[in-house]
C-alpha cells in the first residue's frame, strides 16, 4: 500500500489516481480496517512521507480516535519532499520511457552500497520491471511532506534509519527530520544504501522489535 501500483498492482493512467490527499485516505482505510491493540507503523523512502501524512491527519482527529500508533520506523527519509533535478518529472512519460535503461542504471548507482549483493539487486529490479514511469511521474510530482509545524506536533517515537551510502536520500535528510521530530532516534547504518530492509535486514527487524517493545507509557498517536 505505501509503494503504489507496485509490482502486479493496478496502474491507472489517470494522475488524480496518485493525489496525495487520496492515498493518505486510503492508508489511513487500510490501517482503520487491520489495527490491533498495539501498532507500529514501518516505511520505506516515499512512504515515509505519506506515513508522517497519515499521523498528522491522526493527530488531529478529535481524542479519543482509534487506530491508536504507538511507534513509526522511518527507513530512508527526508525532512522535505525529494526533489529531481534537470526537469525530470517535467518530461513526458513516453520519453522517461526512452530513458528508461539510463535511469535504471542511476537508481542502481545511487540506491545500492557498492558492495550489494548482485544477486539481491537483480532480485529487486525483476519485481520493478512492471512499474510503469507515469506512475512514477504522478505520484512524485503530487507527494506533500508535512510542514516543520506539523512535525513538531508528532511526539510519538520514531526511529529513522539511514544508510551511509545513500545517494537517493542521504543520510543528513534522515537526521534533519529526526532532529525536526520531538521524540525520535537517529541511526546511520554502515555499509548500506537506499534499501535498508534489503541490505540490512537484521538491523531492521531489531529496530521494528525495538519499537514493539516499547513501554505503554509511551506517547501514540
Amino acid at each position: 500500500m505505501l509503494s503504489a501500483s507496485h509490482g502486479a498492482s493496478a496502474k491507472p493512467n489517470v494522475p488524480d489516481a496518485y493525489a496525495w490527499d487520496a492515498l493518505v485516505d486510503d492508508y489511513l482505510a487500510v490501517l482503520g480496517r487491520y489495527a490491533g491493540e498495539r501498532n507500529v507503523l514501518v516505511a520505506h523512502s516515499f512512504g515515509t512521507g505519506l506515513t508522517l501524512s497519515a499521523l498528522v491527519r491522526l493527530h488531529a482527529q478529535p481524542q479519543p480516535q482509534p487506530p491508536r500508533v504507538q511507534a513509526a520506523l522511518l527507513l530512508g527519509t527526508l525532512l522535505t519532499r525529494p526533489e529531481f533535478k534537470h526537469g525530470l518529472l517535467s518530461l513526458p512519460a513516453w520519453v522517461l520511457r526512452l530513458i528508461r535503461p539510463w535511469l535504471a542504471r542511476r537508481f542502481r548507482e545511487r540506491a545500492w552500497h557498492p558492495l550489494a549483493n548482485l544477486g539481491l539487486i537483480a532480485y529487486e529490479e525483476k519485481l520493478t520491471e512492471n512499474n510503469e514511469l507515469y506512475v512514477f511521474k504522478a505520484l512524485l510530482s503530487q507527494a506533500r511532506w508535512p510542514t516543520l509545524a506539523q512535525l513538531s506536533l508528532l511526539d510519538l517515537p520514531v526511529s529513522v534509519l539511514a544508510g551511509d551510502c545513500d545517494g537517493l536520500t542521504p543520510a543528513d535528510g534522515g537526521r534533519a527530520l529526526a532532529q525536526h521530530l520531538p521524540n525520535a532516534g537517529f541511526e546511520v547504518l554502515p555499509e548500506c544504501g537506499h534499501q535498508l530492509m534489503l541490505e540490512k535486514p537484521q538491523v531492521v527487524l531489531a529496530a521494528i522489535r525495538a519499537l514493539l517493545t516499547l513501554d505503554d507509557s509511551a506517547s501514540s498517536i
